[in-house]
């Protein structure tokens, strides 16, 4: 995460319109249930089949978080449940142990998948709410604010490339950013990409499920990550790859979980 004051010339304005944003949020959790319709068809046990390893590990965090609270205890830190016999520590991972917790009561009435169900909907209402008030205090207009959220892909992005654009304004500096879910990355595997970056322009991590844990550059690229592939199997194929040759992009012979 990058903060920075705002400068003069960048001060915001107060959010004085909040009736415009209850009716944006309400608009989102219409759109947020449209969306996920196919799901709460049976929220107990549909699941978003392209990406069932992330579905697996959340309910079972929320299975272990419900079980916890039912015992009258919150949920511990670290566990064998996963791991056996050394553990696992859940700081780690992205448990949720406050989602978990509150959600428990739904979770023990009707399965961990109906909780995901429900944290799910109201992740992508509230995720674009936010970023619509975020708009909106920043002088945007109401229709702009809310075609921010048209396409979320490109607007992470956009983020990234802004990212990387801030970090290698000295066209010297080797810049690499990788999964913030991924602690057991090795030390060696970040050294050996700033030592690849040190002879092409590129570098990526690529991970078994057609995705990228790790990408570097030497300079800001804003075509980067200009495909729409991002959050799918075909992210590798579609971004890095397509943007650059194999003269100025490598990548890491270390593919990992993604």
């Amino acid at each position: 995460m990058i903060l920075t004051l705002p400068t003069t010339a960048e001060r915001v304005r107060p959010l004085t319109s909040r009736r415009v944003v209850w009716l944006a949020g309400l608009y989102y959790l219409v759109g947020a249930i449209a969306v996920t319709m196919w799901l709460w068809r049976d929220p107990a046990s549909r699941i978003v089949a392209s990406n069932p390893y992330d579905t697996d590990q959340f309910t079972w965090f929320f299975r272990y978080d419900a079980t916890a609270v039912a015992h009258l205890r919150l949920p511990a830190l670290i566990t064998t449940g996963m791991n056996a016999p050394q553990g696992i520590s859940l700081m780690w991972n992205t448990a949720m142990p406050l989602p978990g917790v509150l959600l428990a009561p739904l979770t023990l009435l009707a399965g961990p998948q109906a909780s995901l169900t429900v944290l799910m909907t109201l992740g992508f209402a509230g995720s674009a709410v936010s970023m619509f008030a975020t708009a909106r205090r920043w002088d945007a207009s109401t229709a702009a604010a809310g075609l921010t959220l048209a396409a979320p892909h490109i607007a992470r992005a956009a983020a990234i490339t802004m990212r990387f654009a801030h970090f290698a304004e000295d066209d010297q500096r080797r810049t690499i950013a990788f999964n913030s879910d991924s602690p057991h990355l090795p030390r060696s595997v970040l050294e050996g990409a700033f030592e690849t970056l040190a002879v092409h322009d590129v570098v990526v991590g690529p991970t078994h499920d057609g995705g990228y844990y790790l990408v570097g550059a030497t300079a800001s690229h804003p075509t980067l990550f200009a495909g729409d592939g991002m959050g799918t199997s075909s992210a590798l194929e579609n971004s890095p790859s397509s943007t650059y040759s194999c003269d100025t992009m490598t990548v890491i012979p270390m593919v990992m979980n993604a």
